[in-house]
């Protein structure tokens, strides 16, 4: 298998760009998705994944759960400059209303820091996450899904069963990663 190779060079070369924009197809076959999240693993920047199928929406739709993946993934996106004049929503999800409305306030707040305007959206959480968010997204006509990846301890738990899987298996919008 050559992913070892095409991966090193692509992290090699990573060092000297802000951010990674990778292709991807939705539904790929088990090698291109192995790729991708080799890739994605050891890539140390933030990373846009498009899909190659036609996208389109007006907001930017930032997922946060207060984790660290997704404070670093909405501090890269607040100092990135991909929110020039665009609509930006904040999405929490929690079991708890509550908790998952401080939660977005938190991250608007940030935004605000940072001269971004975002409206807050808090969700109670309900069934698989990376389902929910892309409900979230097209409710919201996002054009771009910004969130933390890696929020398990386990690659292989990322591999296999994070929010961030389901939402690659499907791709219908580009999605901002850091981890």
């Amino acid at each position: 298998m050559c992913h070892g190779d095409v991966v090193e060079q692509v992290v090699r070369r990573v060092h000297a760009v802000d951010c990674l924009i990778c292709g991807h197809t939705a539904g790929s076959d088990s090698s291109e998705r192995s790729l991708l999240n080799s890739i994605l693993t050891h890539n140390p920047r933030p990373a846009i994944v498009v899909p190659d199928a036609p996208f389109a929406g007006h907001t930017i739709m930032v997922a946060y759960d207060g984790s660290f993946q997704s404070s670093r993934a909405l501090r890269e996106f607040a100092i990135s400059d991909l929110a020039n004049a665009r609509n930006v929503a904040v999405v929490s999800l929690h079991k708890d209303i509550r908790e998952a409305s401080r939660l977005a306030d938190e991250a608007v707040a940030l935004l605000k820091r940072h001269e971004i305007e975002a409206v807050p959206y808090a969700s109670l959480l309900s069934g698989k996450i990376g389902h929910q968010l892309l409900a979230e997204a097209k409710r919201l006509d996002a054009g771009l899904l910004v969130m933390g990846a890696f929020s398990h301890h386990t690659v292989r738990a990322f591999l296999f069963g994070s929010a961030t899987s389901e939402i690659l298996d499907t791709l219908p919008i580009p999605v901002f990663l850091d981890h």
